[in-house]
């Protein structure tokens, strides 16, 4: 079987996103993987080697704070 990964990112934000994912309850210890700026300029991006099947939680934020509109993005690759 092929392995999978996941790609998630931020795009089209004015702040600069950060952008956590998390699998599982949070007393779980779920994978947590999150970022600031590995996209392009000051968007968010992680990278998910093999996840796991089941439901994952997104939070989409600001580094410093406020609000702001901002696309997600998350692709899987073979």
């Amino acid at each position: 079987s092929a392995t999978r990964h996941v790609i998630g990112s931020t795009e089209g934000s004015s702040f600069d996103s950060v952008l956590h994912m998390h699998t599982g309850s949070c007393s779980s210890g779920g994978e947590t993987p999150c970022d600031d700026d590995s996209g392009e300029g000051t968007n968010a991006r992680v990278y998910f080697a093999k996840p796991a099947s089941g439901t994952y939680d997104i939070w989409v934020g600001t580094y410093s704070g406020g609000t702001t509109s901002a696309t997600l993005i998350v692709t899987e690759l073979d």
